[in-house]
């Protein structure tokens, strides 16, 4: 929920959010539903011809949950990702880390 709250200020000056939805942050959609307390008939009407399998990528809104390969993203200034750490080179722009109770990274939004 933290880590929403700071996304909300930094998301709305982008059009296009790709999230993670590889362990640990599989079914990631679901959360983000239920956090940013998206419209459920809204969210019915866009996916009413997906499946809704436990593999498969998600899409609403300008939201995208599917896996991040970062050497091969198509990246754009008005697009942002949230990932593991892993899922990001070294040298990628950063805009906010958000760690486990135990201080390790847990999730990177990034540029």
């Amino acid at each position: 929920a933290k880590m929403l709250d700071n996304f909300n200020s930094i998301s709305k000056n982008y059009n296009k959010i790709v999230v993670s939805n590889q362990p640990p942050m599989d079914q990631s959609y679901m959360f983000f539903l239920f956090y940013l307390k998206y419209d459920p008939s809204l969210y019915l009407e866009q996916v009413k011809y997906a499946s809704g399998g436990f593999r498969e990528n998600h899409k609403f809104g300008k939201f995208e949950f599917r896996p991040i390969v970062w050497e091969k993203e198509i990246r754009s200034e008005d697009t942002i990702y949230i990932g593991r750490p892993s899922d990001f080179s070294a040298d990628s722009k950063t805009l906010n880390i958000v760690y486990y109770p135990d201080k390790t990274e847990a999730m990177r939004v990034v540029q």
